[in-house]
């Protein structure tokens, strides 16, 4: 029986030494590879303590600057409340030193008259006393009169104070300072995998449904969305035309600049705390204060113009304005029934996110047109353009692209972007975006694929909360919200 010739045989120790090199190479990495993985969970980790230590330390501020403000407002009504009274007292007062005065003056005459009688009963003769007794009932009978008229100008007067019911009944009213919504979220670290392992996919990552391509988009001359070429999130470039810090004319303390916008070359900034909105020209230079009854905190431009439409979300059920800024006149109030915060406008129609029942879109006369109902708990800002709508969400550190249906197209988050805020975007589709925690700027293609930090703390960013782009001028303005802090650049498309 034949048998096939056997191949030379190799040995154990022979194959060990001529893998060792590589073995060794792979394992190095992977040691790397899972030393960094472990390092970035670590950090991330303890980022997170830390945000939610710096969350508690924020409330605490907010709680402090709450009851300054009322230790302020209270002395400041104590203070008006006296002076009322004052006001009030001296106009009865004259009269009552009047009577006192007269008063007084016949006091002593009587005691007068007292004294010299009884002298004359101690050391004068009958006849002497009994002259000087019809002399002292005259007289006495000529001050009777004097007194009863003194009596009939007499007036009593009955003060008090009275506490305006309306603070009892906040006072017994406010059961708690604030709410609390502490939730779990996805992690958006990305583990990279050992060399020689290929990575399970999960039960999710099976599910998931890709994203359809988006071609990135330029405007042509009659300002429609067409495809092209360019457009690259790498070619932007961005000058700085000027930065300026809030300070004289603006009253900085307790300073709370929730959005901004430009309007007919005049940037306008919502204040909420002060109750205003702030005016400065586009170099930076204080130009007006315009002050309102409520706490502003959304603003998007109508027209080109004058017309804004802002949102008040602390004033009963939460309403918007549509406002003339440049002659501080309200155009149109609607009333929203919810607490509304981000607002947009776009051809027509005006779109509030309402906490707690999603994003409501209205027409000009306050007509509810639809209701998207998503989860806005955590959006605090949006914007609308070419057909799109992109919003912020906080608490989840993402940023969603939707159609106007509210049907979401794509979704971004990275690591660098956590407490994504202020959102803008441009005439081509990029988006811009805040990041609160990280003090920087970060652009995003159209189709949500490629993005890139454009700006940063070394950029003069600090607490960046509100980004507006304006079109015409290809200005990109970035405010920081406690900081008063504000850069406009010129950006190269």
């Amino acid at each position: 029986m034949g048998h096939r010739k056997c191949s030379p045989q190799i040995s154990v120790s022979e194959i060990a030494t001529k893998s060792k090199t590589s073995v060794s190479a792979n394992l190095e990495s992977n040691f790397k590879i899972m030393t960094e993985n472990l390092k970035n969970a670590l950090d991330h980790q303890r980022h997170t303590l830390s945000n939610m230590g710096e969350k508690e330390a924020e409330a605490r501020r907010q709680i402090h600057n709450i009851r300054i403000r009322f230790n302020k407002k209270l002395d400041e009504l104590e203070k008006q409340l006296l002076k009322e009274y004052t006001e009030k007292r001296e106009t009865v007062v004259p009269s009552i030193k009047e009577n006192i005065v007269t008063l007084e003056k016949r006091e002593k005459q009587i005691v007068l008259i007292i004294t010299n009688t009884t002298k004359i009963k101690e050391f004068g003769s009958d006849i002497d006393y009994f002259l000087a007794a019809r002399q002292v009932t005259t007289k006495l009978l000529e001050e009777e009169d004097t007194v009863t008229a003194t009596y009939e100008n007499l007036r009593g007067v009955n003060a008090s104070f009275t506490i305006n019911s309306d603070i009892e009944q906040f006072v017994s009213k406010l059961n708690k300072i604030g709410d609390v919504f502490v939730e779990e979220v996805p992690c958006s670290i990305n583990m990279k995998s050992l060399i020689g392992e290929k990575k399970k996919s999960t039960d999710k990552e099976r599910q998931d449904t890709p994203i359809p391509e988006v071609k990135k988009v330029h405007v042509d001359k009659e300002g429609k969305r067409t495809p092209d070429d360019e457009g690259d999130i790498f070619k932007l470039k961005f000058v700085l035309k000027t930065k300026f810090e809030m300070t004289k004319g603006f009253l900085k303390k307790d300073l709370r600049i929730c959005n901004g916008t430009i309007i007919n070359d005049q940037i306008v900034f919502t204040d909420r705390e002060n109750k205003r909105f702030i005016i400065t020209s586009l170099s930076g230079e204080h130009l007006n204060n315009m002050n309102v009854t409520g706490r502003p905190w959304g603003i998007a431009n109508v027209d080109e113009s004058r017309l804004v439409v802002v949102t008040f979300p602390y004033i009963g059920s939460g309403y918007i304005e549509i406002l003339d800024i440049l002659n501080n006149k309200v155009e149109k109030p609607i009333s929203i029934g919810g607490l509304c915060r981000g607002v947009a406008y776009y051809e027509g129609l005006i779109y509030v996110v309402v906490y707690g029942k999603g994003i409501i879109i209205v027409d000009l006369e306050g007509d509810v047109k639809t209701e998207i109902p998503i989860n806005v708990n955590g959006v605090f800002h949006l914007t609308v353009n070419a057909n799109r709508m992109y919003y912020t969400d906080e608490w989840t550190h993402t940023l969603h692209c939707c159609d106007l249906n509210g049907k979401e197209i794509w979704r971004f988050s990275g690591e660098r972007v956590r407490e994504p805020q202020g959102i803008a975007t441009d005439e081509i589709g990029n988006v811009y975006v805040t990041s609160y925690l990280f003090d920087n700027v970060t652009v995003i293609s159209p189709d949500g694929k490629q993005h890139r930090e454009i700006l940063n703390k070394s950029d003069g960013l600090l607490g960046p909360s509100s980004i507006y782009f304006d079109n015409k001028k290809k200005y990109l303005m970035v405010s920081s919200r406690e900081h008063g802090r504000v850069a406009i650049f010129h950006v190269l498309i």
